[in-house]
């Protein structure tokens, strides 16, 4: 069985649009994003928002992608303003359970939301090397992350923290 003209077609377009593309190349090379994804990039990808377009492509789903490149298609980036209601219809965050009993953790942020989040995260992973710092087991900067974001949610529901995430550090909320 072989694939139809339209198909191979579609393969070649992208073939050759990877070739001014290297962040995007790269990520698919890696196997960060999938070809469905790289497709879709490929309509609309330039140098200028190669960087912008993979965020979302790593952060989101192919539908959303899909969805978001088809309004970058109608909009194009002169019209700021419905760009950035695009950006923002295409938000989402879900937690999911894993067969391990762990929760994966997905989203796709606005930047301002995204900037405050990473603030947040860094001043509580740096809370918790100063903490661990003292340890003799020192935690993955990931681990610390995963152990901040336990920090900042004990914080937000206004609960008094006494451990965070079992590192001895504390938070009055």
């Amino acid at each position: 069985m072989g694939i139809t003209r339209n198909t191979a077609t579609e393969k070649v377009r992208a073939a050759h649009a990877l070739e001014s593309l290297p962040l995007i190349s790269e990520a698919m090379s890696r196997g960060e994003i999938s070809f469905s994804k790289v497709r879709a990039l490929t309509r609309v990808a330039t140098a200028e928002n190669e960087a912008e377009l993979l965020e979302f492509a790593r952060a989101g789903s192919t539908a959303s992608l899909e969805r978001l490149v088809r309004g970058w298609k109608l909009l194009g980036r002169h019209d700021e303003q419905k760009l950035e209601r695009l950006r923002h219809a295409s938000r989402s965050f879900s937690i999911f359970p894993n067969n391990e009993g762990m929760y994966l953790a997905r989203g796709l942020l606005t930047p301002e939301v995204a900037a405050v989040l990473m603030r947040a995260v860094e001043a509580a992973s740096d809370a918790l090397f100063s903490k661990s710092a003292q340890d003799d087991e020192q935690p993955e900067p990931e681990q610390r992350r995963a152990d901040a974001m336990g920090l900042l949610g004990r914080a937000s529901v206004g609960r008094r923290v006494r451990q965070g995430c079992g590192t001895g550090i504390g938070l009055a909320g």
